[in-house]
């Protein structure tokens, strides 16, 4: 979706692309750092428009908010200007004919195009005339126009369509609007035909000019096909600038690592081994999840590039035999699988009951034992059709809702779920607490790989693939906390009646746990967290500040003007640095290896802990105080130092 903003008197607009609507804080900010502070915020009252940052923003920026009656669109001044964006966008993509996933970036070149067009409503004056004051240069609108297939130059640091020195240094895009923040007037966006991905030159020619580029574009012979490497490459979803990525479906998933700031992560072969997908739905409906099992090569092949002669082996869900699929079909499956979710979000595997079969007989195919079958809706993706006595042994609060929803609870199979509807608060507070209990204990994918929630299952995973990439992420998180001398160990645990006998006296006795995750570039990574929830309360501040946005800014604004070097840096297992102060001790379960069963006396304040922020931001303020630096009087966590000059 796409947030617009409408100027009241100007008519200037500007768009942006966001996810949710609870995004429009970002863009209300960004639209502020671009134009300026508007003097009144107009919109219809919706929740996102009028939640506490916003209003914190506008108290800020002294910004009146104001906002028109519900359902009275006509109260709003900016209705028609939607409607002229709305009819110019779907002219130009109908007469261009370019894919529908391009509708954000034509909107934004729409709106570039009234801004700098005259309007009846201003008199004749164009918007950025009503907004500076001044007629704009519309020159730069006179080149190209939408979609227009372009030559652009090639970076000598890039690399090219070719492996050889004559290879072209050009290559084939599509021309769609204006680097409106980069280079000068004459930089544009282009649309790459080999990746799909948006990039900004100024070393721009048209393609239907009298000198054609035939390296690039051979009008005859072959067409030369180059194999590629043994290692694929994989955008990850931040690459795809200024492509909303709700409707984008870039139909090239094995692209080369060009035109882009962010490094290219890779994935070989072997790292697809335990990998799962969604499969396209089957007949019926029912969408299931597959997994890789193993690499085949396909020997009438062999004399092709090795990409092609590659297939693999996977099985799904409910499936007795298992299934071939090609190299860049599982590419293809697993890059829409990722655009699904949300930028390595976890995926809990229950989520509703969207239809149901029923009442079936025993003649009916989809008969199988029951007479109601429900559509079950996976929070994987995965739709699949489930007995009805199944998911309510498992569920019956969800199946509850589901029949009350749509009179089914005096049907039969339905009726022994009505005493669960007997009061709508008893009804609702149990929905809850059934969505919870699934969330803790279902299972969890993160970019393809099943999560495990704990180090037995992490080691069940690791066997059923066939590798050890959650141990050797546990190995190496150990090996980290070993480092920082986290643990002191003392000696075997006796137990007697459930209790430890040998531990120190006054020391308490919690548990730590293992949170695993899998990051966008296919690493495992593996974190030990303290169950800070089993200390006591402390009775000092746990209190940790961290400096204010505002103050970042004024900060960052002051090295500007005084021409200043400014240095970004992180600290790594910062907690690590801190010590505990408080008798806190574990038993090392079976991840420490050798150490299972052993007393571990907790010296270092480990991530999970109340006061482990505290602590780290009590030894953040003596470092920085040895090296001779004070806070501010502003800010406590703006430190400054006085120059060697004593300025």
């Amino acid at each position: 979706m796409a947030q617009i903003f409408v100027g009241h008197c100007t008519l200037v607009c500007d768009a942006y692309g966001i996810k949710y609507t609870k995004k429009f804080v970002n863009t209300l900010q960004d639209n502020i750092c671009e134009c300026g502070a508007m003097e009144t915020l107009i919109s219809d009252g919706g929740s996102a428009l009028v939640s506490n940052k916003v209003k914190d923003i506008l108290r800020t920026l002294l910004i009146a908010d104001y906002q028109f009656e519900p359902y009275h669109q006509h109260q709003n001044k900016a209705e028609n200007r939607y409607g002229t964006l709305k009819r110019w966008i779907n002219t130009i993509m109908n007469i261009t004919g370019c894919p529908a996933f391009c509708w954000l970036i034509c909107l934004r070149y729409v709106c570039v195009l009234l801004n700098h067009l005259s309007s009846s409503a201003l008199d004749g004056a164009t918007p950025l005339q009503a907004l500076l004051g001044m007629p704009p240069d519309i020159t730069f609108l006179l080149l190209f126009a939408f979609w227009d297939e372009v030559y652009y130059k090639v970076d000598s640091d890039e690399p090219t369509s070719g492996s050889f020195p004559s290879s072209s240094n050009e290559k084939l895009g599509r021309w769609v609007g204006f680097a409106t923040n980069i280079g000068d007037c004459f930089t544009w966006k282009i649309l790459t035909n080999d990746t799909n991905q948006i990039i900004y030159r100024s070393a721009v020619r048209r393609a239907e000019s009298t000198l054609p580029n035939l390296c690039v574009n051979p009008s005859s012979g072959e067409s030369s096909q180059t194999s590629l490497p043994d290692t694929i490459f994989v955008r990850s979803k931040s690459d795809h600038a200024d492509v909303s990525p709700e409707h984008s479906s870039p139909p090239m998933h094995t692209i080369s690592p060009e035109h882009s700031s962010p490094p290219m992560h890779t994935i070989s072969f072997d790292d697809l081994i335990g990998r799962t997908f969604l499969c396209p739905p089957e007949e019926n409906g029912e969408q299931l999840r597959a997994c890789v099992i193993k690499q085949v090569i396909d020997l009438d092949k062999s004399n092709q590039a090795r990409k092609d002669n590659v297939q693999f082996l996977f099985h799904k869900d409910k499936s007795i035999a298992d299934e071939l699929i090609s190299y860049n079909q599982l590419m293809e499956y697993i890059q829409q699988d990722s655009q699904a979710k949300t930028q390595g979000d976890l995926l809990f595997k229950f989520r509703a009951i969207t239809a149901h079969q029923g009442p079936l007989e025993s003649s009916d195919p989809h008969y199988r034992s029951s007479k109601y079958n429900v559509l079950v809706e996976w929070e994987t993706g995965e739709t699949t059709y489930e007995l009805l006595s199944l998911i309510a042994n498992d569920d019956p609060i969800t199946c509850a809702v589901y029949g009350k929803r749509h009179g089914l609870l005096d049907e039969p199979g339905w009726k022994h779920l009505k005493r669960y509807t007997k009061t709508s608060k008893s009804l609702i507070r149990a929905a809850k607490q059934s969505r919870i209990k699934q969330t803790r204990h279902s299972v969890k994918y993160q970019f393809g790989f099943q999560i495990p929630h704990d180090y037995k299952e992490a080691v069940d995973l690791d066997n059923k693939n066939g590798n050890t990439k959650w141990q050797d992420g546990v190995e190496l998180e150990l090996l980290q906390i070993s480092s920082y001398e986290t643990f002191k160990d003392h000696g075997k645990a006796r137990w007697e009646n459930g209790k430890v006998t040998n531990a120190t006296p006054g020391y308490q006795k919690i548990r730590v746990h293992l949170v695993f995750a899998v990051k966008h570039d296919g690493r495992h990574k593996a974190r030990l967290v303290a169950d800070g929830h089993l200390t006591k309360e402390p009775v000092e501040t746990i209190y940790s500040g961290v400096v204010s946005i505002c103050n970042l800014r004024i900060t960052i604004f002051l090295a500007e003007l005084n021409m200043l070097e400014l240095w970004g840096a992180d600290i790594g297992n910062a907690y690590l640095e801190a010590l505990t102060g408080k008798k806190i001790f574990i038993i090392a379960g079976p991840e420490f290896k050798e150490l299972k069963g052993h007393i571990l006396i907790m010296y270092k304040a480990l991530h999970g802990l109340k006061f482990s922020g505290a602590r780290w931001h009590d030894r953040l303020f003596d470092v920085l105080s040895e090296m001779g630096f004070s806070p501010s009087k502003a800010d406590p966590d703006i430190w400054l130092k006085k120059a060697p000059d004593g300025s």
